[in-house]
């Protein structure tokens, strides 16, 4: 079930203070109750916009690919545009994570290394449940990049494609993407 929102401000060389956060909170040995993956975003605290919608099994692991603290292709993740948003004088960029349930934790390579390999009927069984898991991550992932598209016209500027778009479109005030960008500053709906 979503329900949690983690938001961060921060700046080019606390990059690693948020990951080491992220790892301590969400990592595959956290212990936490939050599953490791979800929808993720990137957006400008000037103008509270979205900059970038995604899911990922492992958030940690994800911020630092985009963040460079982590090998990744350029294609493959938004370290460049990341760097550009800070070289054009902008001091923060904001962050949030929408998680999920430790009770929906999609298989990852890392959540697996973790596992009995003993027991294949309890691997299996996990790989069968993350699929579902991945569904309900995209469907969140379209609502948000379609509230995106009704508020301002199209899909979020570092975004490729739109995704998996609902059948409805969201009100473009709608309560989620407000609070993902923090734009909804306080709970009286």
């Amino acid at each position: 079930m979503w329900g949690t929102f983690i938001l961060e401000l921060f700046e080019r060389g606390e990059a690693v203070e948020v990951q080491r956060a992220l790892e301590e909170l969400l990592g595959p040995e956290s212990g936490s109750t939050w599953a490791t993956g979800g929808v993720y975003v990137f957006w400008d605290p000037v103008d509270c916009e979205a900059l970038y919608v995604r899911i990922t099994g492992d958030l940690p692991l994800r911020f630092a690919e985009h963040l460079g603290l982590r090998p990744a292709s350029a294609d493959d993740c938004k370290r460049e545009q990341i760097a550009d948003f800070f070289e054009d004088g902008r001091d923060r960029i904001g962050y949030t994570v929408i998680v999920l349930s430790g009770l929906d934790q999609q298989s990852t390579a890392r959540q697996r290394s973790g596992r009995n390999r003993e027991v294949p009927e309890l691997i299996e069984l996990n790989e069968e449940l993350g699929a579902g898991v991945v569904a309900l991550t995209r469907t969140l992932e379209g609502r948000l990049i379609a509230a995106h598209m009704a508020r301002t016209g199209g899909i979020p500027r570092w975004n490729r494609n739109a995704g998996l778009l609902p059948a409805r479109t969201p009100r473009a005030e709608g309560p989620i993407l407000a609070t993902a960008t923090a734009r909804l500053d306080d709970l009286d709906l």
